[in-house]
């Protein structure tokens, strides 16, 4: 999750202190699968790393840029009923400077519940992971991230309809906020037919930096959706 893009550009920016953090990279990667009756078991690796240079230094004052790369790996399983799913993670990430001085590294469990009642389905996730960046001087930098968020779904005939909330909070060991994001979104879809559909949604989402005042930003989106 973390490896592959589970934190935004947004909030990778903020984390390091640089405004012009294009964001992790997460390829080339790979995941196996096996499944066995209603069990679910998978093993992943990734080679994360930064686009561009990344400033270790930049979280705790000065230093310079350098070129980075990393490895991340998984494993997770998940059960399987009829109306219900239930799965549970675990992700390890180290992203290393070339040189060898300056790391980010990450814990990261993950947790997740489906249920499915008749035409509605609900979905429930909820993540922790304890995130340290390094700089030059081996100085760390600690803080916690949870998120956690729910979705239902309801389909009725050849519409369906989601909504949807999530909230990503980091904090300081002191336990002050560092960074939190919250996000509210509704969207529907119309199965034309044929492997077509119009896709179609709106949320809202809320910044919070620190102790400055939230901002809040909206974003829409409409299209057709194919599948063969």
């Amino acid at each position: 999750f973390i490896g592959n893009g589970g934190l935004n550009d947004d909030d990778l920016t903020d984390l390091d202190s640089l405004d012009t953090t294009p964001g992790l990279t997460g390829d080339p990667s790979v995941i196996y699968e096996y499944t066995t009756g209603n069990i679910g078991l998978f093993v992943g690796v990734t080679n994360p790393g930064y686009e561009g240079l990344y400033d270790f230094d930049a979280l705790v004052g000065g230093g310079t840029a350098e070129a980075t790369d990393g490895v991340a790996w998984s494993i997770g399983a998940n059960y399987t009923t009829d109306a219900y799913k239930f799965g549970i993670g675990y992700e390890d990430l180290d992203v290393d400077a070339a040189s060898g001085l300056g790391n980010i590294s990450a814990d990261h469990l993950f947790l997740g519940a489906d249920g499915t009642f008749g035409a509605f389905t609900a979905k429930v996730r909820y993540g922790m992971a304890d995130i340290t960046a390094t700089d030059t001087a081996g100085v760390g930098t600690d803080v916690d991230f949870d998120q956690w968020s729910i979705s239902g779904t309801y389909a009725m005939d050849a519409v369906s309809v989601t909504g949807f909330y999530q909230d990503k909070q980091f904090d300081l060991a002191s336990g002050a906020n560092f960074f939190e994001v919250e996000s509210m979104g509704i969207g529907a879809s119309y199965d034309l037919g044929g492997g077509a559909k119009v896709v179609g949604g709106v949320v809202d989402s809320e910044e919070t930096d620190g102790a400055s005042p939230a901002v809040s930003d909206t974003s829409f989106d409409l299209g057709v959706s194919f599948s063969f």
